[in-house]
């Protein structure tokens, strides 16, 4: 590169480029091979300064998986930073991703810094918003169950209670069924004493009878 003019020799090979600032460039027979990787003249220039292009990160929900991407643009290729993070947030420098997923509610002031070796860096103040968990469903009201009572078993039935005769022996109760083998001389006994008590009756009519005849 000169400020004024290049003059070459006559059969000068040239690996790279002539520059001139102000004159202009002399060649005879002249070969030139540029460098691989340098841009043609008039190009802009090889590095340019880092700037942040992803704006304000979006807000993010306490309890819920976040990512935001950072981006920057520059030559060489700028390197990105995050500071502030916390709360279950992380921030991944190979990828420019913040990702996590926040543990608490509230406000997180961010500084991000893209720099890359052309003065100035880039530095953006943020704030990133964490918004509080969203309410889970109302619990069901409890069922008050009542224990289920079982019915009482129903009472068996009575057997029929044998009453003792005048002679002793078993007789069945009212309407009950007949005392199978049972003793019968009891009801004998009975019998008879009506018919005596009957019979004397009948006898006392009688003589009543003669005495008055």
């Amino acid at each position: 590169m000169a400020e004024q003019s290049i003059t070459a020799v006559t059969g000068a090979t040239v690996d790279g480029r002539l520059l001139a600032q102000n004159g202009g460039v002399t060649l005879d027979t002249n070969t030139i091979t540029a460098s691989t990787g340098c841009p043609p003249a008039g190009s802009p220039s090889d590095t340019t300064a880092p700037a942040i292009t992803s704006g304000t990160p979006d807000a993010a929900t306490a309890g819920t998986p976040y990512t935001f991407t950072v981006t920057a643009t520059g030559t060489p290729t700028p390197t990105i930073t995050v500071t502030g993070l916390s709360d279950g947030l992380t921030f991944d420098g190979a990828t420019g991703v913040i990702s996590g997923t926040p543990t608490a509610s509230g406000d997180q002031d961010l500084v991000i810094i893209a720099s890359n070796g052309t003065s100035p860096d880039a530095t953006q103040n943020v704030t990133l918003t964490i918004r509080p968990a969203a309410p889970g469903p109302s619990p069901s009201p409890s069922v008050s169950v009542t224990p289920t009572m079982s019915p009482s078993p129903s009472p068996s039935a009575s057997l029929p209670v044998l009453l003792p005769s005048p002679s002793g022996s078993a007789r069945p109760p009212v309407g009950g069924l007949a005392v199978t083998g049972a003793d019968a001389t009891g009801a004998t006994l009975l019998i008879a004493g009506g018919l005596l008590a009957a019979g004397a009756i009948a006898l006392i009519a009688v003589r009543r009878r003669a005495r008055r005849g």
